[in-house]
């Protein structure tokens, strides 16, 4: 089996997985994941685009509202037909997801004969019920046909990452005592939703938790086990149990704040932008006031942000216009190229979405990892920029802590990356808009934070002056 290389290759893991390096880029990714014959990350099908974007160009997401995308029920064969190519192409519906009843729908399809789609993005395209029929039942709208993109209703479905591992043959322990493991039980039998973290799911405390559980307290968007809607039980299935220590976190900060937890992302610690739309519409209208999103998808860092995921743009705009904050992971430095420093954007370096979408979005908190030193005084350890980050947290102040790492209730060691800065800060906006009636500011809720800091040394590598947050 291929094994992606590693900086510690040939070294004992002490966990029952393997992180994969943050210096390989998409490219280099696909790449490698196409040579292993087994435990692939990505789809057959998935390949690199022209905006730097892993998508799977046979497959395409419409998200609309009303009657007419009802009718594009699973199973269901369908044709479609742009302004751009003649004829029309076969599709079949592989999921149909609308996460609330008065929310929006979300569509997948899939080509019946592998031609690519990818050119449905920039054309009007038809939505027909039969190859010849002339009966069309809906409009797929580019972004570029109305102002800002507000209206676009069709994407190509792409592939991000949260924590990207691979299982190791071995009986490694990461949990150290199961009492501390964040449980959301009680917040599920008290209907307490504040915080919605997407990601690979949480880990149950409850052993038969269906008899306890609401369907409107979590959702798993991944699993498919028994209905292509998803299911309510969200379990951690991955190697490196990414979201439950997500949702740990969260709980020692914030103990009294409501955890929804939502699975996008799989045991591999890789997700596609439709189970993260459906994700964050469940999150929307389920009464979540934050998102937890420690987790990506990248494009080429000359991209505008508008352009690159616009279905996930209008999505972050949804929360933006139900108060809805996201508090979003910088990314983890050298990720995608270690020419760039992890300077988002600079040397080759690709835009990182959501965390991206802070330059334009008030309601976009981007969240980094801070480190101690002599000179400067203080540093960032994972990626910045001052155009892209807000924030960032400062790590444990603990002698036996590596440095830029995070200790974890309830798990063995210490943990870096960005993903475990991003709940530090998520969990303290939760408190403050759960007490706070109204609008509030990013920059006001930023200076709310407990332990916030401003320094200079900073101010090249976060926004506003240079941020922290002593966690």
């Amino acid at each position: 089996m291929q094994k992606y290389p590693n900086e510690n290759q040939g070294k004992p893991s002490p966990l029952p997985y393997e992180e994969i390096p943050y210096q390989l880029s998409n490219e280099e990714l696909l790449k490698i994941d196409k040579e292993r014959l087994d435990n692939r990350i990505f789809p057959a099908a998935a390949r690199l685009d022209r905006r730097g974007r892993i998508i799977n160009p046979q497959q395409f997401i419409i998200a609309d509202k009303g009657a007419a995308i009802d009718r594009l029920v699973v199973g269901r064969t369908f044709w479609l037909e742009s302004s751009g190519t003649p004829g029309r192409i076969g599709v079949r519906v592989l999921k149909s997801r609308k996460p609330s009843v008065t929310g929006k729908r979300y569509v997948l399809v899939e080509t019946l004969s592998g031609e690519e789609l990818v050119h449905l993005e920039d054309t009007e395209t038809q939505i027909y019920t039969g190859p010849t029929s002339p009966n069309s039942i809906g409009v797929i709208h580019p972004g570029t046909s109305n102002p800002d993109g507000r209206d676009h209703s069709g994407q190509i479905n792409s592939y991000g990452v949260a924590s990207l591992v691979i299982p190791l043959l071995n009986n490694g322990i990461q949990i150290q005592q199961t009492a501390q493991i964040a449980a959301y039980e009680n917040d599920a039998a008290l209907g307490t939703a504040t915080i919605a973290v997407l990601d690979s799911g949480i880990r149950f405390t409850t052993p038969t938790p269906r008899l306890t559980i609401s369907s409107d307290i979590s959702w798993d968007f991944v699993s498919d086990d028994n209905t292509p809607e998803g299911d309510p039980f969200p379990v951690d299935n991955h190697y490196g149990l990414h979201g439950t220590k997500i949702c740990s976190i969260i709980k020692r900060v914030a103990p009294e704040v409501g955890i929804l937890p939502v699975k996008v992302s799989n045991q591999n610690g890789q997700l596609s932008l439709y189970d993260a739309l459906c994700g964050l519409e469940f999150a929307r209208t389920h009464g979540a006031r934050v998102v937890n999103a420690s987790w990506s998808f990248t494009s080429n860092g000359n991209n505008r942000p508008e352009e690159d995921f616009p279905l996930l743009l209008r999505a972050i705009r949804d929360l933006e216009e139900s108060g809805v904050v996201v508090v979003a992971a910088a990314g983890n430095r050298n990720q995608y190229t270690p020419a760039a420093n992890g300077h988002i954007g600079l040397n080759g370096a690709p835009n990182i979405y959501p965390a991206c979408y802070s330059s334009i979005q008030d309601n976009v908190v981007t969240v980094t990892t801070i480190v101690q030193g002599a000179t400067p005084p203080f540093s960032v350890f994972e990626n910045f920029s001052s155009e892209f980050v807000d924030t960032g947290a400062l790590t444990n102040g603990i002698a036996s802590t590596p440095i830029g790492e995070f200790r974890i209730p309830g798990f063995i060691g210490s943990y870096r990356g960005s993903s475990f800065a991003t709940p530090y800060v998520a969990a303290q906006i939760a408190r403050i808009l759960s007490s706070t009636p109204g609008y509030i500011s990013k920059r006001a809720m930023l200076h709310r934070l407990r332990e916030f800091h401003e320094e200079s040394c900073l101010s090249s590598e976060i926004r506003n002056g240079g941020s922290y947050v002593v966690v």
